[in-house]
């Protein structure tokens, strides 16, 4: 009790550093993910309500992590109970909850996201990078011919991965874990509470390194700090990997910072002062800062429990102990989602392949409620189709009374029917499909399919042949029209 009450004091105190409180919180995180203790649990409520939004967001990953590790036991400690209760018609507390859950189940899915980085995404863009330097437009311009947009094509390939890894980091994916992962090697990361310690170059390791560098190679790294998604951990990374340089690395550096002096195009340090000028015009909205600051500690989170010389002797909340961030999963959080953000939360899973967890909250949305809503039940069906459930169809059915008019709809219906040996419906609305389009060789080749199903091979052949007359070469066409011929006892043509 008396050590509860001292850390409320120190959570209470404006003469405490932000970055004290901030190293608590986590240290209170870790302590309760290896063993429960309720006086904790309520400390980490009192942080939440902080002033400090990175004091008060570090305490929300903890609150959510912990209550989804020990949901099955908070029936038995109601001041906890209660206590989330009150958050229950606040705003703000349940979108930075919705805005954390999507954070930490895309931070689960980091080694796909690190696989992708490593084996395509930087493969391809560093094959491209290299091509065509002798260019005379590479010489003239400084860039490389394969990244400038031809407006007859959506893009060179190296062009296609930065746009496709600049859409994952926008999304929340972790895209340099695999290049920060090999850099926590360093003495600082000795010590285990220095892995949670918000960014500064007031830390002494980091002001004996930048008191060494050269004033324009510091201008750049102070640049690079402030304008990158880097996360705390992986900053200390950078700061460090650049003293390893030593002074003949920073001499190649402060060269071409000098080279680019000249140039036209603005510097590191004028895109600096912009930014800097613009944030002093206005204060940062407290939901902008709190999401860049609950991602950038989730992925510092992700890196203690997978690169500290120690991570196997903790409890890992991204392994598979915690199979799901699905609030609906857990008592505790399933009251505290509400309507659109659920439907927000369930299209995020959606979109990352977890069918199953996103169809249990489609359903969680009562759609029988808002039939007006077709979209809930196409998303439902697409699910269930992903899930090869006969249920799809009837869902989709369902999508389609609602709005008869989604080509969307009656596409996937028609699909679904013949993947389940629904012939006559998927003869119906493929014939719907080829009423606006009746020259789609694949939907004719799809109902063709359907009318096999049927035994109709006769109707199925004047369908074939015009197939053929499209595209004679078509081999898929021609197979059909052997194997219908050969049904039908047309041998000779067969």
């Amino acid at each position: 009790a008396g050590d509860t009450e001292l850390m409320r004091d120190v959570f209470r105190n404006d003469l405490t550093e932000d970055f004290d409180k901030a190293v608590i919180v986590s240290a209170v995180t870790l302590s309760l993910l290896e063993m429960f203790d309720e006086n904790k649990v309520m400390l980490l409520f009192d942080a939440y309500e902080s002033k400090d939004v990175m004091v008060s967001m570090r305490a929300l990953v903890g609150i959510i992590i912990v209550l989804i590790r020990y949901d099955a036991r908070l029936a038995y400690f109601p001041e906890i109970t209660s206590r989330l209760s009150l958050y229950e018609e606040n705003e703000t507390f349940i979108q930075e909850c919705c805005t954390i859950l999507m954070q930490l189940q895309y931070s689960k899915m980091t080694d796909t996201v690190t696989a992708k980085m490593v084996n395509d995404i930087m493969p391809t863009i560093a094959q491209n990078f290299g091509k065509n330097m002798s260019d005379d437009k590479f010489i003239q311009n400084g860039e490389n011919p394969d990244w400038i947009i031809n407006p007859q094509n959506t893009g060179s390939k190296a062009e296609k991965k930065i746009n496709q890894m600049m859409d994952m980091q926008m999304e929340g994916a972790d895209v340099y874990m695999s290049s920060f992962c090999h850099l926590k090697s360093f003495p600082y990361f000795s010590s285990f509470y220095r892995w949670f310690i918000p960014f500064t170059f007031r830390m002494p390791h980091t002001l004996n390194v930048v008191q060494s560098m050269r004033p324009e190679i510091l201008r750049s790294v102070e640049g690079i700090i402030e304008l990158s998604p880097f996360c705390d951990s992986d900053k200390y990374s950078f700061v460090m990997m650049v003293d390893q340089l030593g002074s003949s690395g920073q001499d190649i550096i402060a060269q071409q910072i000098e080279e680019q002096k000249g140039g036209e195009a603005e510097g590191l340090n004028d895109i600096l002062r912009r930014k800097k000028s613009e944030n002093a015009r206005k204060d940062i909205p407290r939901d902008k800062a709190a999401r860049s600051i609950c991602r950038s500690y989730i992925f510092d989170l992700y890196r203690v429990f997978n690169s500290y010389v120690y991570h196997t002797e903790l409890f890992n909340p991204f392994d598979k102990r915690m199979d799901s961030f699905n609030p609906m999963l857990y008592k505790s959080l399933a009251t505290i989602v509400k309507y659109g953000d659920m439907q927000t939360m369930a299209d995020f899973f959606m979109r990352r392949g977890l069918y199953t967890d996103a169809l249990n909250m489609f359903e969680s949305l009562n759609p029988q409620n808002c039939e007006a809503d077709a979209d809930i039940w196409q998303k439902m069906g697409f699910c269930q189709q992903k899930l090869n459930s006969p249920a799809a169809l009837q869902t989709y059915l369902t999508a389609y009374e609602l709005q008869p008019d989604s080509k969307w709809t009656v596409q996937h219906i028609a699909q679904t029917a013949l993947d389940l040996k629904e012939y006559r419906k998927a003869v119906e609305f493929f014939d719907k499909l080829l009423q606006n389009d009746p020259d789609n060789v694949k939907w004719i080749l799809r109902k063709a399919e359907a009318m096999f199903g049927q035994n109709n091979y006769e109707d199925a052949l004047p369908l074939l042949y015009k197939v053929i007359y499209i595209d004679e070469n078509l081999r898929k066409g021609n197979e059909m029209i052997a194997w219908a011929l050969l049904m039908t006892r047309a041998l000779d043509k067969a």
